[in-house]
């Protein structure tokens, strides 16, 4: 889960500079001390009005772009379905709904900002939420151009905590798509079952994993397929 780890060193570097930052423009603020950052040469009321308009305009953008992917909702990747581990599950600081409720702050304290003609902090709040639509759309970037790269994501996200749910998901795809999936993949889905099987510390988990695991062999091995009864052998054989 190496690039998650990274992800959430680099999400929460972000958060900590975007709260010094509000910190201490407020204190500027209070101080009436103004900072040199006046975005355009109109004066300061018609400058506050446009880069609030501009503001609103890229806030927004989060909801269409989760507008965009959720046609994407039926793709699952180990049983979990990829939107939602995006949306959701995946264990970052700056997910997509996160992101999506930082833009609407973003928007009251850039018209609270406007209102009181706090010009710095107005300027602050229009480049963090520039910085949170840029987040977002690289992650969309990655999730449109191929949601497989979530495959290690997934499976690490599964491995490190496994309960009766998650291990539910995935006996319930490896039998899904049993007849259509390719061995390799097959392969692969039963070694991050395995993994989950052995990762497993409570009693009572330890007996729902064991029944879901059994149902899991007598559906393949009850299979036409040789590839399939071989691939639970050979998945058994690993986790004995």
């Amino acid at each position: 889960m190496k690039s998650v780890s990274v992800r959430k060193k680099c999400d929460l570097a972000y958060c900590v500079f975007v709260g010094l930052a509000f910190i201490t423009v407020i204190i500027w603020q209070i101080f009436h001390l103004p900072l040199p950052w006046l975005l355009t040469d109109l004066p300061l009321t018609d400058s506050s009005f446009v880069i609030l308009q501009i503001q609103v305009t890229i806030a927004v953008l989060p909801l269409a772009i989760i507008a965009l992917i959720t046609g994407m909702s039926k793709d699952t990747l180990y049983g979990v379905p990829v939107l939602k581990y995006v949306l959701r599950l995946r264990p970052v600081f700056l997910t997509y709904n996160s992101i999506a409720i930082l833009q609407m702050f973003m928007i009251i304290i850039a018209f609270v900002s406007t209102s009181y003609q706090w010009y710095n902090l107005l300027e602050l709040t229009f480049f963090v939420t520039l910085f949170n639509s840029l987040i977002l759309m690289t992650d969309c970037f990655s999730l449109l151009s191929d949601y497989q790269f979530y495959r290690s994501e997934i499976r690490s996200y599964l491995v490190s905590t496994p309960t009766q749910e998650k291990f539910s998901a995935v006996v319930n795809d490896i039998i899904k798509s049993a007849s259509t999936a390719s061995i390799d993949d097959l392969k692969e889905k039963l070694s991050a079952m395995n993994e989950m099987l052995l990762s497993v510390s409570s009693d009572t988990d330890q007996t729902a994993f064991n029944s879901e695991y059994i149902k899991c062999a007598n559906k393949l091995f009850a299979a036409k397929g040789s590839d399939l009864i071989l691939g639970m052998v050979d998945a058994l054989q690993d986790a004995y």
